[in-house]
């Protein structure tokens, strides 16, 4: 893999907390429809020019990029889906032309560090997040934000109302470039505009019937997942986890699980000395490890190498499936009672934690920056600003289904409060708001190499699901991290 490969692809866990509680909730991707919605009446008003304000000066224009084309690159997900079936009011708004291109989760990760690292400005947005800014940003293939934000010029500063978002995760994606520290702090590198945490949702009457309890621990959910494999028998599986590598595997599904098991203060790597040191191979992590991959042999479908994290969405919409702990926002497939066999049969908890310690679950945000090689800047972060504003949210959140949002006016907005009540049996904003509240967090240290680390770790969880030793898999897997770290001299400032 070459240097610019690893430094700079997308950071695969999430693993260094940013200090306070990050509050939000989870990617979800699907594919994009072939038919999309009528805009509702708020789409049409979310995409009209503000009245000019006569007393105010200077004065910010709708139309001043009028005549330039914006190109973005974004991930099959629905945050791209109500962003392109809301564009020609985009379009109508400024003048401004856009061109895009939508991938598979796995071709993005793969495509936009090398389409980056050319530094030819092919691309003017894409989609990246906290734990991406840090390789981006230090690259320098992200444009610093503040000055737009800032400049009443380029940002209708009054109904832009930055103060809207759920300050951590505007937090999250700041970072001030220090390898080891510095997450929260320094430059905003990029917008949410769409935020996830993870949540166990389990089949609600099966539990019932076979005297479960949501799973409060790791051997919870294990018994869980073995007692309805077995009960159920045939072609149902007590579980389903997303597995492929190159999906975030390890943040979305595992960390969740096993992070509280581990006796450092983050799982992936601890500073000694002065240095970085692979830790998941500690004690509790490889029990951790050795019990979650024996629950997807003994309990999950074939094949939970090869599933992504789509897959694994959809298959629990199915109804074959027990149990699946990942992002928060898959709620929104799952409750939807016209493609979901488990609509109105699902309840929601909390990612199970060790005995006597609280759980800690991974935070992602999908948010939107702005190439710093792109020949139109000021363009492209008008883009930025229309589609992470307060009414595109609403309307991305409640006609596209594109949750979580990051606003507190979207999340907190009756509309999408009316849509989500009632989930889980009523069971979905309790465990979303708690989770937010106390326990969702960054989980990974910010330096440029998070991709190697993410996977070689799930290089090992998929050797131990194939009958190698957990410890010695993990040993393995952490020597190597060790010694990738010093060649490529990523040592804490």
């Amino acid at each position: 893999m070459s240097r610019a490969r690893t430094i700079l692809a997308w950071l695969m866990l999430m693993a260094v907390s940013v200090g306070t509680v990050l509050l939000g909730c989870s990617p979800a991707a699907t594919p994009t429809p072939t038919s999309r919605p009528e805009p509702t009446k708020a789409a049409e008003q979310a995409t009209q020019a503000p009245a000019a304000k006569a007393t105010e000066a200077p004065q910010f224009d709708w139309q001043r990029n009028a005549g330039a084309n914006v190109n973005l690159i974004l991930v099959k997900h629905p945050l791209s889906e109500s962003l392109i079936g809301m564009m020609p009011k985009f379009e109508e708004l400024t003048g401004i032309t856009v061109g895009y291109e939508i991938l598979a989760e796995e071709e993005y990760f793969d495509k936009v560090p090398v389409a980056l690292s050319a530094e030819t400005g092919e691309y003017d947005v894409f989609m990246t997040g906290a734990q991406l800014t840090w390789p981006q940003g230090k690259a320098g293939w992200l444009e610093p934000l503040d000055g737009y934000l800032n400049d009443p010029t380029k940002t209708d500063l009054e109904a832009y109302d930055i103060d809207d978002f759920f300050l951590p995760l505007l937090k999250a994606n700041r970072w001030t470039g220090e390898t080891g520290t510095g997450v929260g702090e320094g430059t905003q590198w990029a917008i949410p505009v769409q935020v996830e945490c993870f949540l166990t949702a389990y089949l609600a009457d099966l539990f019932e019937k076979y005297g479960l309890e949501p799973p409060a621990t790791l051997d919870d959910l294990y018994n869980a997942a073995v007692t309805l494999r077995e009960g159920e028998g045939g072609d149902f599986y007590g579980i389903v986890e997303e597995g492929i590598r190159a999906s975030a595997m390890v943040a979305n599904c595992f960390l969740p699980c096993a992070a509280s098991y581990c006796d450092t203060a983050m799982p992936d790597l601890d500073i000694v000395s002065g240095e970085f040191k692979c830790v998941y191979n500690q004690l509790g992590m490889v029990e951790a490890a050795d019990l979650y991959t024996r629950m997807m042999r003994e309990a999950g479908p074939p094949g939970w190498q090869s599933i992504t994290w789509y897959d694994a969405k959809g298959l629990f919409t199915t109804g074959q499936y027990g149990m699946i702990v990942d992002s928060d926002f898959f709620a929104a497939s799952y409750e939807d009672v016209e493609t979901s066999s488990v609509a109105g049969k699902v309840k929601y908890a909390i990612p199970p934690a060790k005995p006597g310690r609280a759980p800690r679950t991974s935070v992602w945000t999908w948010a939107l920056g702005l190439c710093a090689q792109s020949k139109s800047k000021d363009a492209a972060w008008y883009f930025i600003q229309w589609a992470s504003s307060p009414d595109v949210m609403l309307v991305g959140t409640r006609d596209y289904k594109n949750f979580n949002p990051p606003r507190k006016s979207v999340w907190n907005h009756p509309d999408v409060v009316a849509m989500t009540a009632e989930w889980g049996m009523g069971t979905y904003r309790e465990a979303v708001g708690e989770t937010m509240d106390k326990y969702a967090e960054i989980l990974q240290s910010p330096h440029a190499e998070g991709q190697y680390v993410g996977d070689r770790w799930a290089e090992a969880l998929h050797a131990i699901y194939d009958g190698t030793p957990a410890q010695a898999a993990l040993d393995e897997a952490a020597a190597d991290v060790d010694e990738h770290l010093a060649a490529m001299n990523v040592v804490p400032d």
